[in-house]
């Protein structure tokens, strides 16, 4: 493929938002599934991410996801 851009996106952007460069960012607790789609081709991956609340002082951190 000539371009290799690939873009990403959140089935449900307020438990885990993810960014222009592939990096998920947890929010709260909940699932959601990453897509990384290509801008030359429509090709589609995904990766589902469960976010579970933290025992003790329930933050919830930044969480870095698999590179599709």
């Amino acid at each position: 493929a000539d371009n290799k851009s690939v873009s990403w996106s959140s089935s449900d952007a307020g438990v885990a938002s993810v960014d222009a460069s592939g990096k998920v960012l947890a929010l709260k607790a909940g699932t959601a599934i990453i897509t990384a789609t290509t801008q030359d081709g429509g090709k589609t991956a995904t990766c589902t991410v469960v976010v579970e609340k933290r025992k003790g002082n329930g933050n919830i951190g930044d969480v870095e996801g698999e590179k599709l």
